[in-house]
């Protein structure tokens, strides 16, 4: 998680460090090495349609035209190409992000198209002591954030321990009690090995209890962190980031806006693509696939291909009826498989009163109020004091689970005073000249008609019992997506579901 940076501080605990600092070697770049290794135009006459243009839709869409595939892109949306990589702009430079908005340091594959289509990347501030973690109605800054220990009934033990310990002593030390093979297991379509199904079974919540902490010293854990509300997720999400050092590298961002990603493949892409494209029905034969899809004003079409690759988030999919019907178990897997829920609200502001006020230069503060964490622009390293004058736009609150629900509830009417009051515990100058925000702008991933919630992420049980259903071709039916991947909620997930159906693709051509 966040605070693994601090691991130098703990030298007793170095051969935990190094148990978890072999993250799993990517072979994707090696697949698109030999993807694009292949002498195009064998594929001619072949059509491949392809439901959905978020990331794993243009990826799919992008290796397979360079392959000399026939590719028909479907999608629902009107005027937005890139699925929940989503910016909200008022201006070049007063933007924000209603998705996806950084790249971890260890996700190459991401990295590697970012670097394709030549796009600017900057440090994303993932940490900054100078934020603030508002907790039981204390004010601290992240970097005293330890004091927040006098607020809740821990034992002596407990109080003697600093928020990193809890999670070293039961998380990375879980993951140094497993061999090579069973942390190899984790990122398998089917589980096998008795410890990791055993694993599998677990929460979060359970394993921390289990490991002797008590709910006082989860909560202040959670609290401080900022995911209490992702206790109820199955235990193997979070060991599969942490073996892969997601939370102990850097981050970077997009300069520009994440979009630029999507709108880089669209623009590369020299296929046919229909927007306003609303998938209803699906027929499939022993050699050719149907797409039924109508547009807002229910006017009808339909395309016939070789392939269908849909990458419709699972709430969306299970409203397509398919003919033949798919598979009891792929059909139980889509209805069934968890999706969490997101919502973020960006404010537009007259000034930084945030670097002017509290000198917190990017990075993220975070409460134990509904506002969940609060995200501050990264491109202001050098305390530019013109730059901190002008106007900007910061994510004033990122919420998950049914924080992001409940938020969703909140009348717009009354959205603006409760976001300035709840900001006000973390920035009390805002109340003095509440007109420092101008107006804040909601979106809610959970009511977005084409995503029907944010990301994938396991509950226990959910991987042994659904993902290899999942993923499995239905004849010339795949699924991609980031829920069709092990690597939930980030683009990556999304770029290895679009590869690994392309190589399927690829692999199973038999020229007539």
């Amino acid at each position: 998680m966040i605070y693994r940076k601090l691991l130098d501080q703990y030298a007793e605990l170095k051969h935990l460090e190094k148990a978890v600092a072999t993250p799993k070697t990517s072979e994707y770049i090696e697949l698109i090495r030999h993807l694009r290794a292949i002498k195009p135009g064998q594929f001619g006459g072949q059509t491949v349609i392809i439901g959905g243009a978020g990331m794993a839709g243009l990826c799919s869409a992008y290796e397979l035209s360079k392959l000399g595939f026939d590719v028909v892109l479907l999608e629902a949306q009107k005027t937005h190409i890139g699925g929940r990589a989503r910016t909200f702009r008022l201006s070049e430079h007063v933007y924000g992000e209603f998705g996806a908005m950084r790249i971890p340091e260890k996700h190459e594959l991401t990295r590697f198209y970012i670097s394709e289509f030549k796009l600017e990347l900057r440090k994303f501030v993932q940490a900054n002591p100078e934020a603030i973690s508002y907790v039981r109605g204390k004010r601290l800054k992240v970097a005293d954030v330890e004091q927040i220990k006098k607020s809740f009934k821990l034992s002596e033990e407990e109080a003697g321990k600093s928020t990193l310990d809890y999670w070293l002593e039961i998380i990375v030390a879980l993951i140094a009690s497993l061999n090579e093979l069973q942390k190899d297991e984790l990122f398998n379509s089917e589980i096998t090995d008795a410890t990791i199904k055993e694993l599998d079974n677990k929460s979060l919540y359970e394993v921390l209890l289990q490991g002797g902490f008590s709910k006082e010293a989860i909560e202040m854990l959670v609290s401080t962190w900022g995911f209490e509300t992702s206790l109820q997720f199955s235990l193997l999400e979070f060991l599969r980031e942490e073996i892969e050092g997601i939370w102990s590298g850097e981050f970077d961002e997009i300069v520009g806006g994440t979009d630029l990603l999507a709108k880089a493949f669209h623009e590369e892409l020299k296929i046919c693509t229909f927007q306003n494209a609303i998938i209803t029905n699906v027929e499939q034969s022993s050699n050719s696939v149907t797409v039924n899809y109508k547009n807002s004003d229910g006017e009808k079409d339909s395309v016939t291909g070789n392939w269908f690759i849909c990458t419709l988030p699972l709430g969306v999919l299970d409203k397509v009826s398919f003919e033949p019907a798919l598979s009891f178990a792929k059909s139980e897997a889509i209805r069934r498989v968890n999706y969490d829920s997101s919502t973020k609200i960006l404010a537009h502001t007259t000034k930084r009163f945030w670097e002017l006020d509290d000198q917190i230069y990017g990075g993220g503060s975070s409460s134990d109020s509904l506002i969940g964490s609060t995200w501050y622009p990264s491109d202001n390293p050098d305390k530019d004091v013109k730059v901190s004058n002008s106007e900007s736009m910061f994510l004033s609150s990122y919420t998950w689970g049914q924080s992001a629900r409940r938020m969703d509830q909140i009348p717009e009417a009354d959205l603006k005073e409760y976001m300035t009051n709840e900001l006000g515990n973390l920035h009390p100058s805002l109340l003095k000249d509440p007109s420092a925000i101008k107006m804040f702008y909601r979106w809610s991933w959970t009511n977005c008609q084409w995503s029907n919630g944010a990301y994938s992420f396991f509950m226990p049980n959910e991987h042994s019992e659904f993902y290899k259903d999942l993923i499995e071709p239905e004849g010339k039916i795949l699924l991609a997506g980031e829920h069709a991947s092990l690597t939930h909620s980030w683009m990556q997930g999304a770029f290895e579901s679009a590869l690994r159906v392309v190589s399927h693709i690829v692999d199973t051509f038999k020229a007539p």
